[in-house]
């Protein structure tokens, strides 16, 4: 009876040991993926960094290049200074000028 129950303790501790191995390797896949995933989170928040870079760097050439204003009879005057001057005449239409 002794030795029945030390071949079904060993059984157990086999089983057990099989367990946790399994366990293990599940968790290391597990890493795996995450650290792939992670590293691709990575790369994408780079691209969308720098696209974000590129977008402000253009809206501030932008906003140095036009000047808005008003002028006497309260009319809104935009003035873009790569050469060109936009205006609204009298009667509502955009113009510009070539400077």
């Amino acid at each position: 009876m002794l030795a029945n129950a030390s071949s079904t303790a060993a059984t157990t501790s086999e089983t057990a040991a099989k367990t946790s191995e399994t366990k293990a390797k599940t968790s290391e896949t597990n890493a795996k993926a995450s650290e792939t995933t992670a590293a691709a989170s990575v790369v994408r928040a780079l691209e969308v960094a720098k696209q974000s870079d590129e977008l402000l760097k253009d809206i501030n050439l932008k906003l140095g290049l036009a000047e808005f204003g008003v002028d006497n009879d309260g009319n809104l005057i935009y003035t873009d200074n790569s050469s060109y001057s936009f205006y609204v005449n009298s009667d509502g239409d955009l113009n510009w000028e070539v400077a």
